[in-house]
């Protein structure tokens, strides 16, 4: 009997949750943040502080989107049984073959 089962990556599981995993971890600075240190300013202090660092984080959570997209798209691999083909020459170096133009 053979096995159906196939090699699992967890660092491509791990690059498709980082902007999540960003998020949640913005969220939780955010609150440690309003807590800890925003407690003693007025609300508008807090809400603006709040949305500078909210914004930073959603920014931050794009960037890995953006540049991980291609880690996660597997590599095109040619099968074993079939030839690698050959290289075409450039175009400059073949000859230019036009037809003649046909006479009516």
């Amino acid at each position: 009997m053979t096995s159906l089962a196939r090699p699992f990556d967890y660092v491509q599981v791990l690059y498709l949750v980082l902007p999540e995993l960003l998020l949640i971890l913005t969220a939780l600075a955010v609150m440690a943040a309003d807590l800890l240190v925003l407690r003693r300013y007025p609300h508008r202090t807090r809400f603006t502080a709040a949305s500078i660092l909210a914004s930073l984080g959603c920014v931050a959570a794009i960037v890995p989107n953006r540049r991980f997209i291609g880690a996660l798209q597997p590599a095109r691999r040619r099968p074993a049984h079939q030839p690698a083909r050959p290289r075409r020459p450039d175009r400059a170096a073949r000859p230019h073959h036009r037809r003649p133009a046909s006479r009516r």
